[in-house]
């Protein structure tokens, strides 16, 4: 049984890692002061920045616990602040991303209602340095669409938890084994799965509180990385003893839709080749992950291949 509240106010550790991130922190920071709940502790920690990111965030007003480190990725760096941590929930924000002013108080008033939930994710805004919002509608549709029955099927095919969305209890984190310090990207995803496979509760609040930064300068490297670590968190959670052999039936297909999401990440980077190779994985794993967009980006990659580069 996952702990209750344990008083009217329970505190909030909030972990952000940083990681060069001069350019954002002091907006990320200002939104965690602005949040209408409290109590809260802020744990920064400052992943070996090579620039002045340590220096702007001693600056900041405002308490906060500084935890300087050399650079071990994101995934050891929210460790290090779980483990420093006293509150009885987790919310955990990244450097460039921030919060609406009542994103804490309706998460802690959601494990209010609902005290046997582990985690609870709300919905998000992607947005760019222009200010310009966009709301992903398939990843709000998919939450809204989760329970306890599917929410590994689910996940394994989709990740629609942002990590700046999330709020978790520390004991349930905990009981989870905390994350894997072998991922450099989606480790997050592979929590989540984790948590999942292990029968842990989550909970979906549709109202965008989180607002996730959309850089403009996504390459085909980070892609490639992420794709990479998709399949190894996909690995790990197919391992888990605690999966159902329903669960791993659905091995196929989760490997299919990684492929696919890879797939249009090179796509939406106009790296053609990309596409196609990743494409006919996909097809290779499960042909069910084809529909109409896919048909459409597999047959402009295929033009831009075959046809333009002879011109």
């Amino acid at each position: 049984m996952s702990e209750k509240i344990t008083n009217k106010n329970p505190l909030v550790s909030i972990i952000i890692p940083v990681y060069n991130g001069e350019k954002y922190i002091e907006e990320c920071l200002r939104s965690v002061y602005q949040q209408s709940y409290h109590p809260i502790e802020i744990i920064v920690i400052e992943d070996g920045s090579t620039d002045n990111s340590l220096n702007l965030i001693k600056q900041m007003p405002g308490e906060k616990k500084v935890i300087p480190q050399q650079n071990k990725d994101v995934s050891q760096a929210r460790n290090v602040g779980i483990k420093n941590s006293k509150g009885q929930f987790i919310a955990f924000l990244d450097q460039d991303d921030v919060w609406e002013k009542e994103k804490l108080e309706k998460q802690v008033n959601a494990f209010r209602e609902e005290p046997d939930m582990d985690l609870v994710f709300t919905d998000s805004f992607k947005f760019n340095d222009e200010g310009e919002k966009r709301h992903p509608i398939d990843k709000h549709k998919i939450a809204s669409q989760l329970n306890d029955q599917n929410l590994f099927s689910t996940l394994i095919r989709k990740n629609v938890l942002m990590p700046s969305a999330v709020m978790v209890k520390k004991e349930s984190i905990e009981k989870a084994g905390l994350f894997d310090p072998g991922f450099k990207t989606c480790g997050d995803y592979e929590m989540w799965l984790r948590m999942a496979a292990l029968g842990m509760k989550f909970l979906y609040l549709p109202e965008p509180l989180a607002l996730y930064r959309q850089h403009a300068k996504n390459t085909y490297k980070k892609s490639g990385i992420m794709h990479e670590d998709r399949l190894k968190a996909l690995e790990v959670a197919f391992a888990n003893p605690a999966l159902t052999p329903k669960h791993k039936s659905l091995a196929p297909v989760s490997y299919a839709a990684a492929y696919v999401e890879s797939a249009h990440a090179f796509f939406g980077s106009k790296h053609y080749r990309g596409f196609l190779e990743n494409a006919h994985k996909a097809v290779h794993h499960s042909w069910r992950v084809i529909n109409s967009k896919f048909i459409s980006r597999y047959l402009r990659s295929w033009f831009c291949v075959n046809i333009l580069k002879r011109s």
